[in-house]
């Protein structure tokens, strides 16, 4: 799984926002902690 699904799987589970809006979020969370919103396409290995 890519990062962005693994951050907003569990969006998505407990119905806290829809596919479009998890993917906008998901973004914003990244950039919140000082990553680009590009790395949502990258796989956990790809971070080391």
């Amino acid at each position: 799984m890519k990062i962005g699904e693994i951050i907003g799987e569990p969006m998505l589970i407990h119905k806290i926002y829809d596919k479009k809006n998890i993917r906008i979020k998901t973004e914003e969370l990244m950039e919140t902690v000082g990553l680009n919103s590009d790395f949502t396409n990258r796989y956990p290995h790809e971070f080391s």
